[in-house]
């Protein structure tokens, strides 16, 4: 977190972190969002874009979005 963001001086260290949970967790939901409509749903890989993207983990991922509970959420 100290790495990537600039705080000024003498910041409270808990709500940056706060913060900056609440930024990464948006995020994560945005990217798979976007995993989910751009590769799940046409049923493609995303390989060749992400390739930190884990074939195990894409395996687990792609179970989870074709369970029927995921596909009635996302209706």
């Amino acid at each position: 977190m100290l790495r990537r963001f600039t705080y000024p001086e003498g910041y409270d260290k808990v709500k940056c972190k706060g913060h900056v949970m609440v930024l990464v967790g948006k995020a994560l939901q945005n990217f798979r969002y976007k995993l989910n409509n751009e590769y799940v749903q046409k049923g493609e890989t995303p390989f060749t874009h992400y390739n930190y993207v884990l074939p195990e983990v894409w395996e687990q991922f792609v179970r989870q979005k074709q369970t029927p509970e995921a596909k009635l959420k996302s209706e």
